[in-house]
């Protein structure tokens, strides 16, 4: 004889909007099944936590030159705590532009200052649009309303003047060739 089957049970009532947003909170941020870099570990609840304290998703530039061809692209988005330097990415890739980049006509010339202003920047910020497809607008304007503003940090300063430097450099040398007659 087949054991009994259980009394139909009553269909639990619809979560409210509030409920909702609290499991969702629970859940890692995951893009294609895996978390994205630098949330490893963290919930939804947790990054909106850092970002309050300064975390931030960013994408660094970098961009590479050989005589008439230059490439320019950028590194995937990355999760920056508020507790770690936005400043390591950004002087890895910066200085790769630095060294790299300038070499191409006349592309080259183009986007290397451009991947540089970026990354002397901390990277390009993609926050919002981040927050927006997994909380939702509203709420990722709340978020960043409230949210501290990243400071730069000893390493950005590094890399803002090591371009500048170059920059003074080339200048000096520009300088030096038109004032031979």
């Amino acid at each position: 004889m087949p054991p009994p089957l259980p009394p139909d049970m009553p269909t639990p009532p619809p979560l409210s909007a509030q409920d909702e947003l609290a499991l969702r909170m629970a859940q890692p941020l995951l893009v294609e099944g895996r978390p994205l870099a630098g949330t490893e570990g963290m919930t939804l609840g947790d990054i909106e936590l850092d970002v309050l304290k300064g975390g931030r998703f960013l994408r660094y530039y970098w961009n590479v030159s050989v005589v008439v061809l230059s490439f320019r692209n950028s590194t995937a988005l990355t999760y920056v705590r508020s507790d770690r330097s936005a400043g390591a990415g950004a002087l890895g890739w910066g200085l790769f532009s630095l060294l790299f980049g300038w070499w191409g006509f006349p592309w080259g010339i183009v986007h290397t200052p451009l991947s540089l202003w970026h990354n002397i920047r901390g990277g390009s910020d993609h926050t919002h649009e981040v927050l927006t497809a997994y909380l939702g607008g509203d709420h990722a304007d709340e978020i960043l309303k409230q949210a501290f503003p990243r400071k730069a940090d000893a390493v950005l300063w590094i890399l803002r003047a090591l371009v500048l430097a170059f920059v003074g450099s080339i200048a000096t040398f520009i300088y030096l060739i038109a004032s031979v007659e």
